[in-house]
């Protein structure tokens, strides 16, 4: 029974992804075979997700992928939580300049994941 008490603990936010790892493995080597995980170890492992990012917190902590990104509000959409959900670039109203063959865009967020887009 502390085992699970343990694993479904209310400090989740102040954890670090070892932490939430021991966590998620005292939760798997306690539970029954059908048992769903607790909604606490979920919200744990979205907070490791927003901090660290889904393909290394779903890796460490053996869970799904999909699911941990469905559970971030990303959807199927890979805009971030609170993020537009459209960017409309457009050049200011000015005669098209001939001599100009290509833009550049880079796009980063608050991890560092960096997206370059050439036209």
């Amino acid at each position: 029974m502390k085992v699970i008490e343990k694993a479904m603990g209310k400090n989740a936010g102040a954890e670090d992804l070892e932490q939430v790892e021991e966590r998620f493995s005292h939760w798997c080597q306690a539970r029954r075979s059908s048992e769903r995980m607790p909604e606490a170890l979920w919200a744990a492992a979205v907070d490791m997700a927003k901090r660290h990012g889904v393909e290394l917190v779903a890796e460490r902590l053996c869970i799904s992928h999909d699911e941990l990104t469905k559970r971030l509000g990303y959807g199927n959409s890979p805009t971030y939580e609170g993020g537009a959900d459209f960017v409309e670039l457009f050049a200011p109203l000015a005669p098209q300049a001939s001599s100009i063959s290509t833009c550049i865009v880079e796009l980063s967020d608050a991890r560092g994941t960096k997206m370059r887009i050439e036209l």
